[in-house]
């Protein structure tokens, strides 16, 4: 049986990319097209096509993945979307007669491509119309796709997992990782002595020898086909097998045990001559002691070292490896918190709802009060532990009548109250040390646009994006001045929808609408005291400033927030809009309405299995 053959033969992700996004059923068309393709092979490092070329041909990705890069304003390439096994590229080419490519096509590991010539493709458009109608329904979908910020989970495939250190922790946190993947479909561990055996060859994992390397990538392409995923095994520094474990993979991690210290491991080697910024996947899998309260100086392990991100995990601790799982996978759970003062207690309930569902939080962000919320749900507290710092913070009145500034030059509070509360609540952490990875966002006035708070201290990120205009002073961070992120985004799924995220769960907590009022223009302070006084309630309907300029802010993002609804796979508007932006006061009633509210949902929400954990044990 020749390559070519082999490839038609074994690859089933060939045969469902034409049934399912070709919807290709003819067999005379089917073997048409088979017979038109010619296999390639493109090693992980290399360009399939460069920006400007003209475009005469098209590829179906068997197996690997790919990267399209364009320039920045700058000229720095930077990746603007992902090539997955079961996908094509460049057929906008081919539609378009004598176009260019657009973006320069990057692998970013081992790849096996079948292409398809512009000759052939035409001879096939003419004989099956229908095989051009459902490219260009594929290209309509890619482009609506981009537009509309569509969730696309993390869909990795093959596993590189670097074992940098000679520890319990580091061997039980990968066999705890290898059983939490084993959850989402058929796995197959590899590693170099697997080779051997399977080839029939002593040694021939660590072979330089071009017709060996070629043995190995067809034995790892035909396991690939056969499995949902495969997890390629190394711990020996610069070898062959760690080169090719790299180039074959989707998504790597170097596992490291931090008692052991922040300096280089050998096996990091390998990783130096990659360029991150073109998309390949090299985290850090960060094992803790088990006791470990909080991790810290996270960005100290960034020295040095070429990877793109990091996890941190507790040793023998099964619910934060399930999580990196899910995270890979596509599986994950994001969380999504909306700003609204004091109504975002109800936050608290909910959260206690979910838990209660043992639906886990694999990411989270917010805005405003939400930013606060997340950030304790990113330390890994409880629901109680959140509901108990909740109240000791927010019963305490962070906004008081003392802390209002006699000349409101920057805000009518001075913003002290609040700034020693969030300082006392989360002292030196930086966002990079949370267990669950976290961002919050403001509104940079300086640039007229949002601002994505990811690393840096977590009180001031937070105090940025609570700093609402007029009533807090804005917060100065880089030299930019920023307010609260309800200006520009109230409920941040366009975002999180970014992150490979495979459920969005979202928390809008409306605000009062503001009346129509019976009066022609606002009465005096006198007239509205009197009325107060004699309990007339002619000017019920009137706002106030705080209302006023609240409503005002949150009117900016409103209709984009709603224009997000629609994206959240689990979706909670708890009824609180009758509370005051500052009524702390009403901690408890405005949390059980979340609670209550979030039962509700979850009681009625059909397809709840696919937001529950199972950690492995």
């Amino acid at each position: 049986m020749d390559q070519e053959t082999n490839v038609h033969k074994k690859s089933q992700v060939l045969l469902d990319f034409l049934y399912s996004s070709f919807k290709v059923e003819d067999e005379e068309a089917l073997q048409e097209i088979l017979k038109s393709t010619k296999t390639i092979e493109v090693k992980g490092g290399e360009y399939l096509m460069r920006r400007g070329d003209e475009g005469d041909s098209m590829y179906l990705l068997i197996s690997g993945r790919l990267v399209a890069l364009v320039p920045d304003a700058v000229g720095k390439s930077i990746v603007v979307g992902e090539i997955a096994r079961g996908e094509s590229v460049g057929e906008m080419a081919m539609i378009n007669e004598g176009a260019t490519r657009t973006a320069d096509i990057y692998t970013i590991r081992d790849s096996t491509l079948l292409e398809i010539h512009k000759t052939d493709f035409d001879v096939l458009v003419r004989k099956y119309p229908e095989f051009l109608l459902q490219i260009s329904r594929l290209v309509v979908s890619r482009l609506q796709n981009q537009l509309s910020f569509q969730k696309q989970p993390n869909n990795f495939v093959v596993f590189s997992l670097f074992k940098a250190d000679e520890s319990d922790e580091v061997d039980r946190t990968i066999d705890l990782f290898i059983k939490s993947i084993e959850k989402f479909g058929v796995s197959k561990v590899i590693d170099a002595t697997f080779v051997d055996e399977a080839l029939g060859q002593i040694g021939i994992s660590n072979s330089t020898n071009e017709a060996d390397m070629h043995r190995i990538s067809v034995l790892l392409n035909q396991l690939e086909s056969e499995h949902d995923y495969l997890l390629l095994i190394t711990s020996k520094e610069n070898d062959d097998w760690s080169q090719l474990c790299l180039r074959h993979s989707d998504y790597s991690m170097v596992v490291v045990d931090t008692t052991l210290g922040k300096q280089k491991r050998p096996i990091e080697q390998i990783f130096d001559d990659y360029t991150p910024d073109n998309g390949w996947n090299v985290k850090m899998l960060l094992v803790h002691p088990s006791d470990c309260k909080l991790p810290h100086g996270t960005l100290e392990w960034y020295e040095n070292r070429k990877i793109n991100g990091h996890h941190h995990v507790r040793a023998e601790n099964a619910s934060d490896i399930s999580r990196i799982a899910r995270i890979v996978c596509g599986r994950s759970n994001g969380l999504v918190l909306s700003g609204g003062g004091a109504k975002g207690m109800a936050h608290v309930g909910v959260y206690k709802a979910l838990e209660e569902q043992n639906i886990k939080i694999d990411y989270v962000c917010g805005t405003s009060i939400g930013s606060i919320m997340a950030a304790l749900i990113a330390m890994d507290m409880s629901a109680q532990e959140v509901s108990d710092m909740s109240e000791q913070v927010f019963m305490n009145n962070p906004t008081p009548l003392k802390d209002f500034n006699l000349f409101p030059f920057y805000g009518l509070l001075s913003g002290k109250k609040i700034n020693q509360l969030l300082q006392d609540v989360f002292q030196d952490i930086q966002i990079e040390d949370l267990w669950v990875p976290y961002f919050c966002v403001s509104s940079d006035l300086t640039s007229a646009k949002m601002r994505l708070h990811e690393q840096g201290p977590l009180w001031k990120s937070i105090r940025a994006s609570i700093s609402l205009p007029g009533v807090f002073p804005p917060v100065i961070y880089e030299n930019h001045v920023l307010v609260d992120g309800v200006v520009f985004n109230n409920i941040p799924v366009d975002i999180i929808t970014k992150k490979g995220v495979g459920n969005v769960i979202g928390v809008n907590l409306d605000t009062d609408e503001i009346k129509e009022v019976n009066v022609s223009e606002l009465p005096s302070f006198f007239q509205r005291w009197s009325s107060k006084i004699m309990r007339t309630n002619k000017y019920e309907n009137l706002p106030n400033m705080m209302e006023t300029i609240a409503k005002s802010t949150f009117a900016m993002s409103e209709n984009q927030s709603r224009d997000h609804f629609g994206k959240i796979d689990l979706f909670f508007s708890p009824p609180v809009y009758h509370f005051g932006l500052m009524d702390w006061k009403s901690f408890h009633k405005i949390s059980d309405i979340g609670y209550n509210h979030a039962v509700k949902v979850l009681e009625a929400k059909e397809d709840l299995e696919k937001f529950r954990d199972e950690s492995v044990s």
